[in-house]
């Protein structure tokens, strides 16, 4: 489905309210037989935005919004793969990095086994964790993609090119 939120803030202080709209597109995992959430970032340390355990229950990184890191810090990708039946093989997940010039820099693959998918009633999920090498990158922006592979099916997420210090 189609959402348009609309947020608004007031500043007693300043005596000034406004507000911003922002549209967001939900969508019926339940009709694709594969599809993957959006990436969630995570880093240590963190810059302090929201309590720590707002997410807890639904997520287990802590998102952010940061996007430019140094090297000694640690950061992970997360998404989820949907599939609305239960995988009978493993499905491979292809991890690549780019840098500005579009050189790769970094691949991985990682193999999901049928049994890291959970659920029933029509949705079945599995979790992909990804530490960013960090250590390893030189100043600079990359890009990261995630490329799943199943069932002769290709999805991909990628997560822009962001400065590492």
């Amino acid at each position: 489905g189609w959402f348009r939120l609309r947020i608004s803030s007031t500043s007693a202080q300043a005596e000034k309210t406004g507000w911003t709209t922002y549209d967001v597109i939900v969508p019926d995992f339940r009709s694709m037989p594969m599809s993957l959430s959006g990436v969630i970032v995570s880093v240590t340390p963190a810059v302090p935005s929201a309590p720590r355990e707002l997410f807890a229950g639904l997520l287990p990184v802590v998102p952010t919004v940061q996007r430019e890191f140094r090297n000694t810090d640690r950061a992970t990708a997360y998404f989820q793969i949907y599939r609305t039946a239960p995988p009978q093989e493993s499905t491979t997940v292809n991890i690549r990095i780019v840098d500005a010039t579009d050189a790769i820099v970094a691949t991985e693959t990682v193999m999901m086994a049928s049994e890291q998918f959970k659920g029933g009633a029509g949705l079945y999920t599995a979790p992909v964790q990804f530490d960013l090498p960090l250590a390893k990158l030189a100043p600079g922006r990359y890009l990261i993609t995630f490329e799943v592979l199943r069932d002769g099916r290709s999805l991909r997420r990628d997560r822009s090119r962001r400065p590492i210090q």
